[in-house]
């Protein structure tokens, strides 16, 4: 019987299928078989360090397994565990924020994703709150539509942002439909300020934009950034996952992959994501696997992520 790709049986029916016919199939049939059992496997193992995570890990690295668990249809699973978090951290500064954006991503419903987002847009436009930023970045990342208050508190705020914080704020522009708002952002790649180009190589990758100036963009921006500068991963990321040059595919590869065998929690963690986009699961998941076993939460959560985007 063939299985078409979409279809999904238990992980016990998948092995059992694996065992009951390894001794009657031809070798591409077995091989076949083999990839089943693999990814059942992967699925398996990378769920349990997921939902790990999000009981027994804290801050933003809960946030981060709660964010991949809901990428892969989990969202129920995740929202009574935030609706906790926020009985206890209502009040802390900038967690809040990242509190609120999962409870909207895994909420039920549109009435209650609606209102979640809602307390994240109080604080962003309370210009006295100390993590106004955090609550733009979420804002961000949960998407547009934005409310008319949201947007006219980011232009009010637009004229004295540091450079860095203008990229944010023309991200919410440009989710509105601001014309002048991507090329702004496409700009900061060039900036001075490290952090203002991280931004941008962040927002980019996300946005998936692919026009040749953008490409050409990045592929400069990534072949320029220092060695040491913590925006490196972000931007060799992002010119990677748009294929910004192709001559420059397999370089900008090699620099990701040392992030992930040399980097920091944080670089592992960013550089899994582009890469995670090409690899495969006969060759790329077995040197990713033992990651599930790392020492930090964010290690762990990205290669879990790595194992289900691959197996899926």
């Amino acid at each position: 019987m063939l299985l078409f790709p979409s279809t999904r049986l238990s992980r016990f029916a998948l092995i059992a299928l694996a065992i009951a016919s390894c001794f009657s199939l031809t070798p591409p049939a077995r091989a076949a078989t083999a990839n089943i059992t693999a990814y059942a496997a992967n699925e398996a193992n990378a769920l349990r360090t997921l939902r790990t995570a999000l009981a027994q890990e804290s801050g933003w690295i809960k946030v981060h397994a709660a964010e991949v668990l809901i990428h892969h249809a989990r969202a129920k699973e995740v929202y009574p565990v935030f609706l906790t978090e926020d009985k206890l951290h209502a009040t802390e500064l900038r967690y809040r924020s990242g509190i609120w954006r999962t409870l909207a991503r895994s909420a039920p419903d549109a009435a209650a994703r609606a209102a979640w987002i809602a307390k994240i847009a109080a604080v962003f436009t309370d210009v006295n709150a100390p993590d106004r930023l955090h609550a733009m970045e979420s804002l961000a990342k949960l998407g547009a539509p934005h409310s008319p208050a949201v947007l006219a508190a980011a232009d009010a705020w637009l004229p004295q942002a540091t450079p860095e914080d203008a990229v944010f704020l023309q991200w919410l522009r440009w989710q509105a439909g601001a014309a002048d708002a991507r090329a702004f952002i496409v700009s900061q790649l060039a900036s001075p300020v490290q952090d203002a180009r991280l931004r941008a190589a962040f927002i980019l990758r996300l946005a998936d934009a692919g026009d040749a100036p953008t490409l050409a963009a990045l592929a400069q921006a990534a072949d320029r950034e220092p060695a040491d500068s913590t925006a490196r991963v972000y931007i060799v990321g992002a010119a990677y996952a748009t294929r910004a040059d192709g001559d420059r595919f397999a370089a900008w590869r090699d620099i990701l992959e040392h992030y992930v065998t040399h980097g920091t929690a944080t670089e592992t963690y960013h550089a899994l994501q582009p890469l995670m986009m090409f690899y495969h699961i006969d060759t790329d998941i077995p040197r990713i696997a033992p990651l599930l076993q790392h020492a930090e939460g964010d290690v762990r959560i990205g290669a879990a992520w790595t194992m289900l985007f691959v197996s899926d």
